[in-house]
C-alpha cells in the first residue's frame, strides 16, 4: 500500500513480472506494458487467466482498453476481479 500511496503502482493494473516471463511477451505488448504503471488488481484475475498466454492476451485487451476508457476498463477488472474471489472462482494457493 505504501507504493500505491507513493505513486509507483496503481491500484489496477498489469502486475509487475520478473525479466525471465517478460520475455515470454510479444514484442508489441511488452512495449504496451511499459507505458503503464504495474498494479495491485491484474486483468488476469479478473478473466481468471491461469496460463501464460492467457495472462498475456487478456494484459493486452487490458492494456488496449484501458487507452481508451481508462474509468470504465478499471471499474470493470475491479468488479470481475472481486467477483471471481468472492465466488470462490479464484483461491489463494
Amino acid at each position: 500500500l505504501i507504493n500505491l500511496f507513493k505513486g509507483d503502482i496503481k491500484f489496477v493494473g498489469c502486475r509487475p513480472v520478473c525479466t525471465r516471463f517478460l520475455e515470454n511477451y510479444p514484442d508489441e505488448v511488452y512495449t504496451m506494458r511499459l507505458r503503464h504503471k504495474p498494479g495491485i488488481i491484474s486483468p488476469a484475475i479478473a478473466e481468471n487467466a491461469r496460463k501464460v498466454e492467457d495472462v498475456i492476451e487478456s494484459e493486452y485487451r487490458y492494456l488496449l482498453k484501458v487507452s481508451n476508457a481508462p474509468v470504465t476498463t478499471k471499474l470493470e477488472v475491479v468488479m470481475k476481479a472481486f467477483s471471481n474471489v468472492l465466488s470462490g472462482k479464484i483461491k489463494s494457493q
